[in-house]
Order: structure tokens, then sequence, then C-alpha cells
């Protein structure tokens, strides 16, 4: 964490890039997508496989 921070510091005093905050909805779509992949991996280690809900298929198409 203090090596993200001091990069992040340095990247705003040497380059000059602004501080852009990305907002709650994208950190939680985030959030979302990591737990997804995490689903995904740990059925493929049980040998399983994850398919979508037709919730999300409707959604899609």
């Amino acid at each position: 964490m203090a090596r993200k921070l001091a990069e992040w510091f340095w990247r705003v005093m040497v380059k000059g890039v602004e501080y852009v905050d990305r907002g709650l909805a994208q950190y939680e779509e985030q959030v979302l997508e990591t737990k997804r992949r995490a689903l995904q991996r740990l059925a493929k280690q049980l040998g399983r496989v994850v398919l979508p809900s037709l919730a999300e298929l409707k959604a899609e198409g």
C-alpha cells in the first residue's frame, strides 16, 4: 500500500497526472468482476462449469 501511494504521489508530482475519482459504481463493478473470475477459477479446480443465469442471458440479448 505504501508503495502504491508513493508511486501515485511521484506520478502526480513529476508528470502532473491529476487524480481522477473513479466513483463507487466502477469500484463495485471491479469487485464483482474479481469475484466472477475467482468463481470461474474455483469451478475449474473442482471440475465444474459455471453457466450464466437466465436473467444474465436475457439482459445480454
